[in-house]
């Protein structure tokens, strides 16, 4: 029997969670800062991701 969408969204949303926590446990207390123009974000002075902008939002509404 295939997998329901609940399945596949479940399976899919624990594996992003335990990714997030992951993530946290790595980066920690460490400062971060976001360059759009090269497309990175760093944490701390030893720790850099590619990262890519998928909207924005303006808060002068």
């Amino acid at each position: 029997m295939a997998p329901t969408l609940n399945d596949l969204f479940s399976a899919e949303a624990g594996s992003a969670f335990a990714r997030q926590l992951a993530l946290g446990d790595l980066i920690g207390d460490r400062s971060w800062d976001v360059d759009i123009g090269q497309g990175k974000i760093s944490f701390g002075s030893d720790l850099a991701f590619p990262i890519q902008v998928l909207g924005t939002r303006a808060s002068d509404i």
